[in-house]
């Protein structure tokens, strides 16, 4: 009989505390709270084989719902063969156990999710566990009028593919939410009754709820700019962007069958006149400047207790983006008190490689500035990222992520509103958000810089420059490197945005993310880079950034808009 010991309890049940979860991830399924650099918080690998005997013997007694079932998918996971199906069983068991009555929390809607992915692998009895926590998620989606809760559930099922069968009658009951709110929400009520009537193979109302939520954000913008609120002028060239981001998702056959013939020059229009009175408004509005100095304590402090709103306005909005034309002055002055500059100079790579040669006499330049001051220009770019990561990012995000948790869904949220994200990206940026969040930066980099690209290249197409290159008829997308020498970008995304998307992931004098990532060249020092950390942070804000597309170009957008019937898939399954 094993004698447990209450300090060895203690410190078992402190690892299954001091992890989150991962309910997509079926290889690490569980993450460290705290992760940095090579330290982190204990995660159940780490469980030693007297820890894990001491779990199975207290997990049928854990009186916490949650911590139970977490004991259980933990003894699982760390099983093998016969033990491993076992164990999975009785978790999914415990999971479907009195789910009709329990409160659908962010941690109860995750461990229906881990149940689910377990039961898709196993299939058999554990597969009619997972079955039977569907068909309990699914009537109470059905008989619900809690908002978050139906879409909660439907994002699970989306995000997996279940409850395809029931689609018509999940799209009707989003639309019967719909009509008793308002604003936002009935928005993402209609758009998540188009992703089901798609499903259901209903395209006509499918494209009927995407029109709608195109009209809904059009009369959000006009009454924004009917009021006499100062920043409604930005809130409603945001809203038009949205609207116009949406629109571009429905066929023009479709267009015309809804009324929405020439919709699309009525919103450039809008977007526009809303751009001419935000200008006026961005001349005079300041953002409050916090007290916060390069001290990683001191930033602890200020973060440290927040609501997560006030947490995550400290992480992103005391920090402006690198100001392109005082690193440039900075850069050109100091070369011309330089004599170093005058002399051919060899750039290497982290890996050793040669990355670049510049030489103030060869006249190359890079993004229109001089090579040698560009050099310079990137030192001063990479002492400005590590400085912000080590002195202001890592420790408001240390502080953040231990109190308050943030998941994929959370992001998506935030992706879903922002009218820079591209439809049918705004999973995947989540996606690579959520991971950095939980500490993997790593994998949130090399997520993002493809995301970037393409970012890129729809806001650059939309406004007309070619993005495409023609080789013997067949059409190749151009690199995001060449796609920022051309000098519309400055124009679409402002010199400053520009000037971090070049420093940050294009050029070879830089971190050149994109070029790293894409070619395999970044090895295990680079996981916790300081670069990866700042592009996780850049790409975060820029999705809260207000933006729009001055240079709209419906006729080249025209090019790049679906030609049948279809809208937006869901979102992928991880």
């Amino acid at each position: 009989m094993l004698t447990v010991d209450e300090q060895v309890v203690a410190d078992v049940l402190a690892i299954l505390e001091g992890c989150y979860l991962r309910p997509d991830d079926w290889q690490t399924p569980y993450g460290p709270m705290f992760s940095l650099g090579n330290k982190r918080s204990k995660v159940p690998d780490d469980l030693t084989a007297d820890e894990l005997a001491v779990l199975r013997a207290i997990a049928p007694h854990l009186p916490d719902r949650r911590l139970r079932i977490q004991a259980l998918d933990v003894i699982a996971f760390r099983a093998s063969g016969g033990d491993r199906f076992t164990g999975y069983l009785a978790m999914a068991t415990a999971v479907a156990d009195g789910l009709e009555d329990i409160e659908l929390d962010r941690d109860n809607i995750d461990q229906c999710e881990r149940a689910i992915v377990v039961a898709l692998h196993f299939q058999g009895a554990v597969g009619k566990q997972g079955q039977r926590i569907e068909n309990v998620l699914l009537a109470r989606l059905l008989s619900s009028d809690d908002v978050t809760e139906c879409v909660t559930i439907s994002d699970l099922f989306l995000g997996h593919s279940r409850a395809r069968g029931s689609a018509s009658y999940i799209a009707l009951h989003f639309r019967q939410l719909a009509g008793g709110v308002d604003g936002g929400v009935a928005r993402t009520l209609r758009e998540a009754g188009a992703h089901w009537h798609d499903i259901a193979g209903n395209m006509v109302a499918a494209f009927d709820d995407v029109a709608w939520v195109v009209e809904s954000l059009i009369a959000e913008a006009h009454g924004l700019l009917a009021s006499e609120k100062r920043d409604a002028p930005l809130h409603a060239s945001d809203a038009l962007e949205r609207a116009l981001a949406t629109l571009r998702t429905i066929p023009k056959p479709e267009r015309a069958a809804r009324g929405l013939t020439g919709a699309d020059e009525k919103i450039k229009a809008g977007i526009d006149a809303a751009t001419a009175l935000a200008q006026r408004v961005l001349t005079v509005v300041r953002e409050e400047e916090t007290d916060l100095t390069d001290q990683a304590n001191k930033v602890r402090d200020v973060v440290r207790g927040r609501k997560i709103e006030e947490a995550v306005q400290i992480l992103l909005r005391p920090l402006e983006l690198a100001n392109y034309d005082t690193i440039r002055t900075a850069a050109a002055a100091a070369v011309q008190n330089s004599v170093a500059s005058l002399f051919p100079t060899i750039h290497f790579a982290a890996d050793g490689r040669i990355a670049a040669r510049t030489n103030q006499t060869s006249g190359e330049a890079e993004y229109g500035v001089p090579g040698h001051v560009w050099s310079l220009m990137m030192d001063v770019y990479e002492r400005r990222v590590n400085l912000l990561v080590t002195g202001r990012i890592i420790p408001a995000w240390q502080v953040m992520s231990t109190e308050h948790k943030l998941r994929v869904n959370d992001f998506h949220a935030l992706t879903r509103l922002s009218p820079i994200v591209p439809p049918g990206r705004e999973y995947s940026i989540a996606q690579a958000l959520a991971y950095g969040y939980n500490g993997d930066f790593f994998t949130a980099a090399q997520l993002l810089a493809p995301q970037v690209e393409n970012l890129v290249r729809v806001h650059l197409a939309n406004a007309g420059v070619r993005t495409r290159s023609h080789d013997g008829g067949v059409q190749n997308e151009i690199g995001l490197s060449s796609l920022m020498e051309r000098e519309e970008a400055s124009a679409v995304f402002g010199a400053d945005l520009a000037f971090e998307i070049r420093a940050l992931f294009c050029s070879a004098l830089g971190p050149n993310l994109r070029n790293e990532y894409a070619h395999g060249l970044v090895n295990d020092r680079g996981r916790s880079a300081p670069a990866a950390v700042y592009a996780w942070w850049l790409v975060w804000k820029i999705v809260e950034l207000h933006f729009v597309n001055a240079f709209h170009d419906l006729d080249s957008a025209d090019a790049r808009e679906p030609s049948g019937p279809t809208v937006d898939a869901e979102s992928p399954s991880p």
